[in-house]
């Protein structure tokens, strides 16, 4: 019976636990078994009526019923959302304490949900982490982000410290930064190529950022429009020139996905930029 009740649905089980007390004290002590992906929600914006939303699989319920529908669960990707309003760690930590977890994903709104997420990581050293950050967070705490695969960062304002990308990229494998104006010198993108290209780990910087911004950059190095695929301008190697743009500069490579609208109101739209050295990531 016990390993019947791995392939019950949650749905089924909180329908199960009504029949009798005695089921349901069985019920409690079970395997949930495996399931593709469930998440925790805390929103609401500030001042306003908290919204919690717990979810494993195809089903939704409060966290109070946790314990009485199983002992353990295993989940392959579990995401966590914390914007607004003040959520504990001793609270989360209850709600997902029966969990095994092999990928844990993070959105955080605030210095106080971003040192709640960063002691929860901490708690399953087993789980691959990855972190959206929608706000740019105090120095001090980005500093105490664990390493993970995958650290996303949305920026209102158009300035990040190059020393601060480079302390980001040593860390993580993947860095993202989201910021349609983002403002880097001619000597902040050299550095920043430089380190990835010289590092022996798998480095890659992704950002969304205006084309207008991403002309400026590139024309800072002798690139222009009329750049054709097999050019030279200094260390830089145009590999391909069309709907994107793919450039290599010593050991790294950067794409650029321009779908070549580069003049008029196109010119104010966002694009993705990648840089890597990671060859398979650009095909």
């Amino acid at each position: 019976l016990r390993k019947i009740m791995r392939t019950v649905e949650i749905k089924d089980r909180m329908r199960l636990r009504l029949t009798c007390r005695a089921f349901e004290q069985f019920m409690a002590g079970t395997n949930a078994g495996f399931f593709e992906a469930g998440s925790f929600t805390w929103l609401g914006a500030a001042g306003a009526t908290t919204a919690l939303s717990l979810h494993i699989g195809k089903s939704r319920f409060i966290p109070e019923l946790l314990p009485r529908l199983f002992e353990r669960i295993h989940v392959r990707h579990f995401k966590i959302s914390i914007i607004y309003n003040p959520v504990s760690h001793d609270f989360i930590r209850q709600i997902i304490g029966l969990f095994t977890i092999d990928e844990l994903e993070f959105l955080v709104g605030t210095n106080f949900h971003l040192e709640t997420a960063i002691k929860i990581a901490a708690d399953f050293p087993q789980s691959k982490i990855s972190m959206e950050l929608t706000y740019v967070p105090l120095e001090q705490l980005l500093g105490l982000i664990p390493p993970m695969d995958e650290l996303s960062i949305s920026m209102e304002a158009p300035q990040m410290p190059t020393r601060i990308i480079l302390r980001l990229l040593a860390a993580h494998k993947e860095l993202c930064l989201i910021c349609r104006h983002l403002l880097l010198t001619a000597g902040g993108w050299i550095n920043v190529m430089q380190a990835i290209s010289s590092e022996t780990r798998e480095r890659t910087f992704r950002l969304v950022m205006g084309k207008d911004r991403m002309r400026i950059w590139l024309s800072n190095y002798g690139i222009t429009d009329n750049a054709k695929a097999g050019d030279v301008v200094g260390e830089f190697h145009i590999c391909e020139w069309g709907d994107v743009q793919l450039i290599r500069y010593r050991k790294c490579w950067i794409r650029i996905a321009s779908d070549s609208a580069w003049m008029g109101v196109y010119m104010r739209q966002p694009t993705g930029v990648t840089i890597t050295n990671v060859e398979g990531i650009i095909e």
